[in-house]
């Protein structure tokens, strides 16, 4: 998985308007909240690995997963429709 990594330094305000927000609460386990904060080791392009904050999704989509990983592609393929002159 590819993304972009920040350093936000030590204002905790900035990882709280963050959840704000994603959605994410104080209260974590309330269901209105469908993703959570959690910390992953990343690996930066220089090969140097870092602790970093990311957010995941608290429950496992129902949604077919596309092969492709283009979602326009994929529903394409699903779905074709006839060119329009």
């Amino acid at each position: 998985m590819k993304g972009d990594v920040f350093k936000l330094g030590s204002n905790q305000r900035v990882l709280s308007d963050l959840d704000r927000y994603e959605g994410v609460s104080r209260d974590d386990d309330t269901n209105e909240a469908f993703f959570h904060r959690v910390m992953v080791e990343v690996k930066l392009d220089t090969g140097e690995t870092v602790a970093a904050w990311a957010y995941a999704l608290k429950e496992t989509p129902r949604a077919r997963l596309i092969g492709s990983r283009d979602f326009i592609a994929g529903r394409r393929i699903r779905n074709p429709q006839p060119l329009r002159p």
